[in-house]
């Protein structure tokens, strides 16, 4: 059997091997945890989150992935593109002297990957970074269900109407211009800084351009986009209807059908 099966490896191209590679180590790490029971306990989230971190530093494509779990709901897709990332990565590795952009803190420093070295790293690492990258996320959505209940019954007792001062907008401008790159690296992760097919260099590279682009200040541009990043898009997008109502009113998001699809969840009118 194993001498049948080296046989029809050796009629597969090289990407069709490591599809069927990393998609088969996909399934056996998924089956390891995938009747695990939700964490709830704080502390061990805290080291869950800190494992995330380090992954995030090891790994350019790890933080893409961690958004893909959170947002693509078809589970084949999700295997099918978390494969696809792992393959587009260890491919610029495959090249002599790799070159990665890695952020750490407020910083980004030059990596260079070594293919042979790399996949046996990720080899190792696939099943605690699908198992972390899995528990957060189901750890997040009970949280934000809890938020949003809570939400919903203080609105029903006490009905609050936004003040308006006037004269002045009811949102920010630089929160429509990083909503509207945050929803668009939600659907279409190619035109997301880190990744291999980016027409950025570097994140630096994607908000000097984007603010030039979209006229607004770099720093405040770049405040808000942390500041959105760091919460969960459905929330905020929930939170702030006149945000929404703005981004589809401008037809920003024209030539970018899902996400389209997405803010209409969120439209009030």
């Amino acid at each position: 059997m194993e001498i049948d099966n080296f046989k029809e490896n050796l009629k597969l191209s090289r990407k069709q091997r490591e599809l069927k590679h990393w998609t088969k180590r996909y399934d056996i790490a998924l089956k390891n945890f995938e009747t695990a029971p939700i964490i709830d306990d704080k502390h061990r989230i805290e080291e869950i989150r800190s494992h995330i971190e380090n992954f995030k530093e090891k790994y350019p494509f790890y933080a893409v992935l961690l958004n893909l779990i959170e947002t693509e709901s078809n589970k084949d897709s999700l295997r099918s593109r978390i494969v696809q990332e792992i393959i587009s990565y260890l491919e610029i590795a495959h090249q002599k002297g790799g070159e990665f952009f890695i952020k750490k803190g407020n910083y980004l420093y030059k990596s260079k990957k070594i293919y042979s070295t790399e996949i046996k790293s990720i080899r190792k690492d696939l099943n605690a970074m699908l198992y972390y990258a899995f528990t957060i996320n189901d750890f997040q959505q009970k949280t934000t269900s809890k938020i949003d209940s809570i939400t919903k019954k203080e609105l029903i007792k006490v009905p609050k109407i936004p003040y308006k001062k006037p004269g002045r907008k009811p949102f920010s401008e630089n929160d429509l211009v990083a909503l509207k790159y945050l929803i668009i690296h939600k659907f279409y992760i190619s035109e997301m800084p880190l990744h291999p097919d980016s027409n950025f260099e570097s994140i630096g590279d994607f908000q000097t351009k984007i603010s030039e682009k979209e006229n607004v200040n770099k720093h405040s541009f770049k405040n808000s986009f942390n500041k959105i990043a760091d919460e969960n898009l459905e929330t905020f997008c929930k939170k702030n209807p006149q945000l929404i109502k703005q981004l589809k009113q401008s037809k920003a998001l024209i030539n970018y059908p899902k996400c389209i699809e997405f803010i209409n969840r969120f439209a009030t009118d």
